[in-house]
């Protein structure tokens, strides 16, 4: 078991790697906080916690988004959409999407 605590959100990543296998997006901050932390995240915070903050929604509208294409058909495409439905409730989207071809072909030549 890892001494560094990993959260989402103050929610704790348990999975086998902790967050190292998936992409987050949208994130508003990473807070690092020097350990023992077992009082605030318990006791497999020993070393310390890292808790990555996510973009909450808003009041306003807004959208942004990105294309990155590169080599080996390399294609990264991200964006967040805010929409406020009325004045006391919104909403928040955000999508990753990455894809990129192997170096070598399969010929079929054994």
């Amino acid at each position: 078991m890892p001494s560094v605590g990993v959260y989402l959100d103050e929610q704790p990543v348990t999975t086998i790697g902790g967050i190292l296998p998936i992409h987050i997006y949208d994130i508003e901050r990473v807070e690092a906080l020097a350990g023992p932390q077992g009082t605030l995240y318990g006791r497999n915070s020993a070393g310390g916690a890292i808790n990555i903050v996510t973009n909450k929604p808003g009041s306003e509208f807004s959208a942004d988004g990105t294309v990155e294409v590169g080599n080996y058909n390399a294609m990264m495409l991200t964006g967040a959409l805010n929409l406020p439905l009325s004045d006391t409730v919104s909403t928040r989207f955000a999508y990753y999407r990455s894809e990129r071809d192997g170096f070598y072909k399969d010929t079929g030549l054994n």
